[in-house]
């Protein structure tokens, strides 16, 4: 949660040796992703588009896109709304990686 916003830190990809990233894969095509570059501020360099490899949970390879926040800093808290719209995807995450993210202290 290392993106700043008014309203509490955003989620946000970093390096960290040795720890994962755990998500959700969308189907897009490239008419979503300039809708999807506007809504996440991509020309007004709030983030910025990256292409990635992803696995998934049979350890296949996969192309994506990840959005990766640009002007971070410190880590800051979230609120406890955005913490709990993250925490729905429950059923798609690890129960390790779940029980990191709900242990994050909100504002």
């Amino acid at each position: 949660f290392n993106k700043h916003s008014n309203d509490g830190g955003k989620a946000n990809i970093m390096y960290s040796p040795g720890d994962l990233v755990e998500g959700i894969l969308y189907s897009v095509n490239e008419e979503d992703l300039l809708i999807l570059d506007k809504y996440e501020g991509v020309a007004a360099k709030q983030y910025k588009r990256y292409d990635i490899e992803v696995w998934n949970h049979n350890k296949n390879s996969i192309a994506a896109v990840a959005y990766k926040a640009l002007n971070t800093g410190k880590v800051y808290s979230p609120t406890e709304e955005y913490l709990n719209y993250i925490l729905e995807g429950k059923e798609f995450l690890s129960p390790g990686y779940y029980t990191k993210l709900k242990s994050t202290e909100t504002l």
